[in-house]
């Protein structure tokens, strides 16, 4: 899925969802849409065995993301949907 069209879609839903979310939520929600906009790159990591390990599984795979491409000199941002 190209990057514009996974945003759209992000975006979409945090549309369909904005009555149930506080302000700041919602404040939170979209700037991260427009952090993803604004990147070269967008990697989705997402978890679809919910297992009871996957929480610290994922965090620290995002982590070790991260931390090798500041090791490269490349900016990340870590943000929630």
């Amino acid at each position: 899925m190209a990057k514009a069209e996974f945003i759209s879609l992000h975006r979409a839903d945090l549309e369909s969802k904005r009555a149930e979310m506080t302000e700041q939520a919602q404040n939170i929600a979209f700037w991260s849409c427009t952090s993803l906009e604004k990147s070269d790159v967008v990697v989705l990591v997402w978890d679809k065995e919910k297992s009871l390990t996957s929480p610290q599984s994922i965090g620290a795979c995002i982590q070790m993301m991260m931390l090798k491409a500041h090791g490269l000199g490349v900016g990340s941002l870590w943000t929630l949907p």
